[in-house]
């Protein structure tokens, strides 16, 4: 779902592409806003809920490691090569713990503002990086923060655009 949404989020981004191609056909005002920003959230939405399930899968995968090296470490009793795999696997689910707690801190520390400040960012980068950083831990009053910077982003935009379109005549 996330490879196909990329390309699609990228093509009709909306900020750029969207905005301008609704306001041509005539939609103008909270009919625009109604438009572009039900679909910005949806999107949202979409990244948040497809990073959630990556997460939770690459956690079930570790999981499932550590079960595996039990299992052989039952089969093969050899001390040396069963305590290695111990160390292996509990070094790997280690280095996947910290990474996981850095990023839950990142987001902590930030709170709701850090995700309302990147639902204001004009670009797509900051918005899916918070998308990323609430679907990890399923922090849902951050994706709502993230969502309502983001619409009162479009806001803007819609304004801007508005401008643009008077200015040159449009």
């Amino acid at each position: 779902m996330l490879i196909a949404l990329t390309p699609i989020a990228t093509l009709f981004h909306s900020d750029t592409v969207q905005i301008p191609y609704f306001r041509s056909l005539g939609f103008q005002g909270w009919l625009l806003f109604l438009v572009v920003g039900c679909n910005e959230t949806i999107q949202m939405v979409a990244w948040y809920v497809g990073w959630g399930r990556i997460s939770t899968l690459i956690k079930e995968w570790y999981k499932e490691d550590i079960n595996f090296a039990k299992k052989v470490g039952k089969q093969m009793r050899a001390d040396g090569y069963v305590d290695w795999l111990k160390v292996y696997f509990a070094r790997r689910h280690e280095k996947f713990d910290n990474k996981l707690n850095g990023i839950l801190k990142a987001v902590k520390i930030g709170g709701w503002f850090t995700m309302f400040g990147f639902g204001l960012w004009p670009i797509w980068g900051p918005r899916m990086l918070g998308d990323f950083l609430c679907g990890t831990p399923r922090w849902r009053a951050g994706l709502i923060a993230l969502c309502i910077g983001n619409l009162i982003k479009t806001v803007g935009f819609i304004f801007a655009w508005n401008g643009m379109f008077k200015f040159f005549g449009w």
